[in-house]
C-alpha cells in the first residue's frame, strides 16, 4: 500500500522513503509466538538461508526482484528505514527488508532511545543534497596508495600501482595510519558479525570478533597504548558478550 502511494503520487520529491515500524505483531507468518520461535530456529539451522519473504517485496523496494524488461529502470527505487521495538520483532526480517532497499535497520531497546533513532533517520532524509553521486579519489602525495575503499553497499573500484622493490624506509609503520586501519577493520568486522548473528550463526560471529580483537591488540598502535584502540577493544568485548546466546542477542540487540 505504501509503495502504491509513492508510485501513483502526482507530485514527486527528489527523495522518497518509507519508515517501517514493527513490534513483532505484524510479521509475515502471523502473530503467534510459537510460530516466531519456530521460524527463528529454522533460520538458525541454516545460516545461509535467504528470507523467502523477500520475493514478496515489490521491485521498487527490492531491486533484485526486477524482471529483465524493467532492469534498466532504476529511477523507482524507494528506500525503507526499518525500526524494531522490544524483543518480539523479527530482527532478521527487518534487517533484510532495509538492506534490500539499501537503507538501515535500527533496534529500539527502550522508549528513551526512540527520539535519537528517529532524529538520525529524519535528519538524514532532510539533509540529502545529492543522489547518484560518483566520487574519484586520487592520492595527493607521492608514494601514497589507496588500497581499499570501505564504501559499504556502494560500488567501488581501485587501481593499485606498487613498486617491485621496497626500501627499508618504506616499511616503517605510521601509528596514525595504523589506528585508522584498526578503526575501519573493526567497523567491517562488527558489520559482518552482525550479519552472521542475524542468520543464526552466533558461534561464527563470536569467533570473528575474537580474531579481530586479537589482531587489534597485536597492532603497533595498540601496543603503543593508543586510546582509540582501547575503545575499539572495549566495543568488541561488549558486542561479543551480547552475542553469547540467542536470548541475549534478541534482548540487547
Amino acid at each position: 500500500m505504501r509503495v502504491r502511494v509513492l508510485e501513483e503520487r502526482r507530485e514527486k520529491n527528489p527523495v522518497a522513503s518509507i519508515i517501517l515500524l514493527s513490534d513483532g505483531r505484524d510479521i509475515y507468518n502471523g502473530d503467534n509466538r510459537n510460530q516466531r520461535n519456530k521460524n527463528r530456529n529454522r533460520r538458525s539451522s541454516n545460516p545461509t538461508l535467504v528470507p523467502e519473504y523477500l520475493i514478496l517485496l515489490p521491485s521498487s523496494i527490492c531491486p533484485c526482484n526486477r524482471q529483465v524488461a524493467e532492469a534498466e529502470d532504476l529511477s523507482t527505487t524507494f528506500l525503507v528505514h526499518t525500526f524494531g521495538f522490544g524483543s518480539d520483532h523479527d530482527s532478521s526480517a527487518m534487517h533484510a527488508i532495509s538492506d534490500a532497499s539499501g537503507r538501515t535497520f535500527s533496534f529500539i531497546e527502550s522508549f528513551v532511545t526512540v527520539q535519537d533513532a528517529f532524529a538520525v533517520c529524519i535528519g538524514g532524509l532532510l539533509s540529502v543534497v545529492a543522489q547518484e553521486l560518483h566520487l574519484s579519489c586520487i592520492a595527493a602525495s607521492p608514494g601514497v596508495n589507496i588500497v581499499s575503499i570501505p564504501s559499504g553497499r556502494y560500488g567501488k573500484s581501485i587501481k593499485i600501482r606498487r613498486p617491485q622493490v621496497l626500501s627499508p624506509t618504506d616499511v616503517m609503520v605510521s601509528l596514525e595510519v595504523d589506528r585508522q586501519i584498526n578503526w575501519l577493520a573493526v567497523a567491517e568486522t562488527i558489520q559482518e558479525a552482525q550479519n552472521m548473528a542475524e542468520r543464526g550463526d552466533l558461534e561464527g560471529a563470536q569467533a570473528l570478533l575474537t580474531n579481530r580483537r586479537s589482531s587489534l591488540l597485536s597492532s603497533a598502535s595498540a601496543q603503543a597504548g593508543d586510546g582509540l584502540c582501547n575503545r575499539l577493544d572495549a566495543e568488541l568485548t561488549e558486542i561479543g558478550e551480547r552475542m553469547a546466546s540467542e536470548e541475549l542477542c534478541e534482548q540487547m540487540g
